[in-house]
């Protein structure tokens, strides 16, 4: 569950960092564009009742006392450490507190 929540706010983090294979995913998934690539996700999200953010499953004061932890975390995960894109721990930190307040765009 945990990574189904992050996946709609790491793909417009791509998106808006210009990530070219994000449009080319889409367009052979048959999506006009990335955008509505990312809507379908999160809708699906919706449609399948998982939380469509952080916070709908921790608290706020959890949360963001646990987030120095959490980005620490992410940060060595598989998919970060081998991405074409390397995030920053602010890239990271802003993925985060949009998951959490449910900031898609």
């Amino acid at each position: 569950m945990s990574v189904a929540l992050f996946t709609p706010y790491v793909l417009q983090f791509y998106l808006e960092k210009g990530v070219a294979r994000l449009q080319e995913l889409a367009k052979k998934l048959g999506f006009e564009g990335a955008e509505r690539f990312i809507d379908a996700v999160y809708n699906l999200m919706s449609d399948i009742n998982l939380p469509l953010k952080a916070s709908e499953i921790v608290g706020e004061s959890i949360f963001f006392e646990k987030l120095e932890e959490i980005l620490n975390a992410a940060k060595g995960d598989f998919v970060i450490r081998f991405s074409s894109l390397k995030p920053s721990d602010e890239d990271i930190r802003s993925i985060l507190e949009r998951a959490y307040w449910g900031n898609i765009k």
